[in-house]
């Protein structure tokens, strides 16, 4: 049996689009999907470290402000702490264990408490 090329090309062709409308159709992810994924991979972590670079434009003075740092997170046996270290513009300390959020600023050499619940 003798397949003429044009066929072949077109059966080809057809085939190609098929898979690639079938990838392309499997391949969506709704956001809860994605949502459920991290938290999956979040509660497998005992710990996350990174910098950070943010930018923000606040509303009420409208000029842009940046900082920057590290960023620590540690669970353990049930207990779960956080810590952002910034060391721009003005070195600032923030850590909480989900009950108490303390905040340090270096040049005012100020510490604030409070509950966690607060925020």
């Amino acid at each position: 049996m003798h397949i003429s090329r044009n066929l072949l090309l077109i059966l080809l062709v057809l085939s190609f689009f098929a898979a690639t409308a079938y990838a392309a159709e499997t391949a969506v992810e709704y956001p809860e999907d994605i949502a459920a994924r991290l938290q999956r991979r979040y509660d497998a972590m005992q710990s996350l470290t990174f910098n950070f670079y943010q930018d923000i434009r606040g509303e009420m003075s409208g000029r842009p402000r940046q900082g920057s740092g590290q960023a620590v997170f540690y669970k353990h046996d049930g207990l779960a702490r956080m810590r952002w270290d910034y060391t721009s513009p003005d070195r600032q300390v923030l850590i909480s264990d989900g009950v108490l959020f303390s905040m340090y600023v270096a040049n005012q050499q100020q510490l604030i408490i409070t509950p966690a619940e607060n925020l």
